[in-house]
C-alpha cells in the first residue's frame, strides 16, 4: 500500500475557494481565467481545426499542473464540443497532475454556480459524480482515468509535481500538444514552479507545443525559456495586466558546457572543512548523489553551527533585489525553491511558514519593492492585512512575501547530518596542503568554513572580505508580539523560545565581539520604520537580554562560490561553498548541490 495523498485543506472567503496551505484562492476570475487564460494562450479552440500542423494521430492531449476544481478541463470539454462541427474528428486527452485533491464535497461546491445555459453545469455535475477523492482514498504515484461523451477522455495522476512527471513515461517526447500551468503562484508554490518540473514539460512536448500560464514571473519566463520555450506576455483579464504564453522551439538552443572539473571516477574520499549550513550542505548533497557516508568526512573545530550558522534564528526567503542583480535574484530563488521544499519535510522544531513583510524605507527599497512585485516575488497588501497577519497593529502595508520561513539553523545542520548519517570532528587544519595530505591522492576537500578561508582569499575568485554584525534579542510575550518576519533595512523576527530576535548591524572589519551600541543600532532601526512595532519590546533602549556576534562573507556579485575552483588550486581537488553572505540558510542546500555537480556527480538523483 502506498501512501495516502493528504486532501486540499480549503475553506470560503467571500464565497471564494481558498487554499490554507497555499494561501491563495482557486480561479479567481473562475470561468473566464479559463477560457483567456488558458485555452486562448494555448491557441485553442482554433488548433482542433488544423490535423496537418496540431495533432497528426488523430490525438490532441492537453497536460495541465494543477487539476484544482477543474475549471480548465470544464472549459477545454465545452469548447471542444462548441466546434465539434468545425474541427478534424479525433480525441481529446485531458491529463493532469494533482498533489492536494479536493474532497468530492468541496468540488461540488466550487463548481455550483456554472451556467446552466451552455451545458457546462451538466458537465460539472458529470464531473463531480465519477470524482473518486474521499477521505484516504487516493494513493501517492496512481491514476484515475474517465471517458466522457464527444471523445473526451481525462486522466488524472496523483503526487507531487517534479515525482509524477520524472516517472512519466509517454512517446514522442511526451505527446504533450499543450500545457497549463497552472499551481499556485511561484511565491506561495515554489516545487510547482523549479526548473526541473519545467525542463520535464518540455521534454514531454510534441513539436508545436504551447504553453499558457497566468504568472509572468521573470524567473518562470528565464526557466521556461531553458526548457525549450520562447515565452511573451500577452493581454491578461481584469485587474492582472499580463499573462503568458509560449511555443515550443523546433531547434534547442545549445547547451552549456558542463561544469569543469567534473571527476566521473570514484572518489576515495571527502573532507568537508566547516560544519555550518554551507558544510553540511554539502554532506546532505553528496551522501545524496550517492557519495558512501563512510567516505564523507567534516572537520570544525567549534562543532556544528558554531560560526555564523550559529545564530538561534534565521529568515529563509527568495532575494528580492533589483533588476541590476538579476542573475542574483535567479540563482536565489532557485536556491529558495530547494530549500523550501526542504522545509515542508520538516516539522517546527527546525522551522515554520511565517511570511514577511517588507516595508518601503526608502526610495532605493521602494523600487526593489516595485520590482519584486512584478516579478511575482511578492504582493502588496494594505495596513488592514498587514495587521492580521503579523498580529500586531500596523501603521501601514507594504509588500508580503508568503513563502518565507523563520528557520533554528543549528537544527538545520544537525537535521542534515542526520540525513546523511555523518559526524563532525572537531578538529582543525592549518593548511590546504594538510587537507589535501588527509585525503590522500584520490581525495577532495570542500572548503565551507566561511571566513575561515580568508587567510588565502586570492584562491577564491570573487571573494572579497567579512562584514561582521550582530543580533539583538529582547523576551517578549508571545501573545503580543510579531506572528510574521518583519523586513525594513533590517527584520524583526517572530518570537523564538520566548525572544524576538531584530538584525543585524553590518560592519566592515574583523571585529566579532558583541556591542551594546550594535543593539541599540538594531533598536533605533525598527523605532525609525516602524515605531508600533519596537514599542513592544521591553524597556526603551539599552543592551539586549540575549545577542550574537559573527562574521558573514561576501562576494562581488552577490552570489556564493559554490563548485570547483580551478586546476590551480590543489591540484584540482579543491571544491568550495563560500561567500553566503547573509544568505547562507537559503542558498546552502543548492550550494551543496552544485559542488555535488561539479565533482561529476549525479545531481538529477538529489530531489
Amino acid at each position: 500500500m502506498g501512501r495516502r495523498l493528504e486532501l486540499a485543506e480549503v475553506s470560503w472567503r467571500d464565497g471564494r475557494l481558498w487554499s490554507e496551505k497555499f494561501g491563495d484562492v482557486y480561479a479567481s476570475m473562475g470561468m473566464a481565467e479559463a477560457r483567456h487564460v488558458m485555452l486562448a494562450g494555448a491557441g485553442l479552440p482554433g488548433r482542433w481545426k488544423d490535423r496537418e500542423r496540431g495533432w497528426p494521430d488523430g490525438v490532441f492531449t492537453i497536460g495541465e499542473l494543477g487539476f484544482g476544481a477543474g475549471l480548465n478541463f470544464l472549459a477545454a470539454w465545452e469548447a471542444w464540443d462548441r466546434v465539434a462541427e468545425h474541427r478534424v474528428p479525433g480525441v481529446l486527452r485531458y491529463v493532469s497532475v494533482e498533489g492536494y485533491p479536493l474532497e468530492r464535497g468541496d468540488l461540488e461546491r466550487a463548481l455550483a454556480g456554472l451556467d446552466a445555459g451552455d451545458g457546462m453545469a451538466a458537465r460539472a455535475a458529470a464531473l463531480v459524480e465519477a470524482w473518486p477523492v474521499g477521505e484516504g482514498s487516493v494513493e501517492a504515484g496512481t491514476s484515475w482515468s474517465v471517458a466522457f461523451g464527444g471523445g473526451v477522455e481525462l486522466v488524472v495522476l496523483w503526487g507531487d509535481v517534479e515525482g509524477v512527471l520524472r516517472g512519466w513515461s509517454v512517446p514522442e517526447r511526451g505527446g504533450i500538444d499543450a500545457w497549463f500551468l497552472d499551481g499556485f503562484s511561484p511565491q506561495r508554490n515554489a516545487a510547482m514552479w523549479s526548473q526541473a518540473v519545467l525542463d520535464a514539460v518540455g521534454e514531454r512536448s510534441r513539436k508545436g507545443a504551447r504553453v499558457a500560464t497566468y504568472t509572468v514571473a521573470g524567473a518562470v519566463r528565464r526557466e521556461l525559456d531553458r526548457a525549450g520555450f520562447d515565452v511573451r506576455k500577452r493581454a491578461g483579464l481584469g485587474k492582472k495586466r499580463d499573462v503568458l504564453t509560449g511555443v515550443l522551439r523546433e531547434t534547442p538552443r545549445a547547451e552549456s558546457a558542463s561544469v569543469p572539473g567534473g571527476r566521473r571516477e570514484p572518489i576515495d574520499r571527502v573532507l568537508v572543512i566547516g560544519a555550518g549550513i554551507a558544510g553540511c550542505g554539502v554532506v546532505k548533497a553528496l551522501v545524496e548523489a550517492g557519495v558512501e557516508a563512510e567516505r564523507v568526512s567534516v572537520w570544525d573545530p567549534g562543532g556544528v553551527a558554531s560560526g555564523a550558522s550559529g545564530n538561534a534564528a534565521g529568515i529563509v526567503q527568495p532575494k528580492l533585489g533589483s533588476p541590476q542583480r538579476s542573475a542574483a535574484v535567479a540563482w536565489y530563488r532557485e536556491a529558495h525553491t530547494a530549500m523550501g521544499a526542504w522545509l515542508q519535510t520538516q516539522d517546527a522544531s527546525v522551522g515554520w511558514r511565517a511570511g514577511a513583510l517588507h516595508l518601503e524605507v526608502n526610495e532605493r527599497q521602494a523600487e526593489r519593492l516595485a520590482w519584486a512585485a512584478e516579478e511575482e516575488l511578492g504582493r502588496w497588501i494594505g495596513l488592514e492585512e498587514a495587521s492580521e497577519r503579523l498580529g500586531v497593529s500596523m501603521e501601514r502595508g507594504g509588500l508580503w512575501v508568503d513563502d518565507a520561513w523563520v528557520v533554528r539553523p543549528r537544527a538545520v545542520c544537525e537535521r542534515w547530518l542526520a540525513e546523511a548519517g555523518v559526524g563532525v570532528e572537531a578538529r582543525a587544519v592549518d593548511s590546504l596542503e594538510q587537507s589535501l595530505e588527509i585525503v590522500g591522492a584520490d581525495g577532495v576537500v570542500v572548503l565551507a568554513n566561511g571566513d575561515g578561508v580568508l587567510g588565502d582569499k586570492a584562491m577564491v575568485g570573487g571573494v572579497v572580505g567579512r562584514v561582521g554584525g550582530q543580533v539583538s534579542g529582547w523576551r517578549v510575550e508571545d501573545t503580543r508580539w510579531l506572528r510574521g518576519v518583519l523586513c525594513y533595512g533590517g527584520y524583526a523576527l517572530p518570537a523564538l523560545d520566548g525572544v524576538g530576535w531584530l538584525g543585524a548591524t553590518y560592519d566592515h572589519s574583523d571585529r566579532v565581539g558583541v556591542l551594546d551600541r550594535d543593539d541599540e543600532e538594531n533598536r533605533a532601526r525598527l523605532r525609525a520604520s516602524c515605531g508600533e512595532v519596537e514599542a513592544l519590546l521591553p524597556g526603551t533602549e539599552g543592551r539586549a537580554d540575549v545577542r550574537r556576534a559573527g562574521l558573514r562573507v561576501t562576494t562581488r556579485d552577490r552570489l556564493p562560490v559554490a563548485g570547483w575552483l580551478g586546476e590551480s588550486v590543489g591540484g584540482g581537488r579543491v571544491y568550495a561553498s563560500l561567500g553566503h553572505g547573509s544568505r547562507g540558510l537559503t542558498g546552502g542546500l543548492l550550494s551543496g548541490r552544485r559542488v555535488a555537480a561539479a565533482m561529476g556527480l549525479d545531481a538529477g538523483a538529489m530531489g
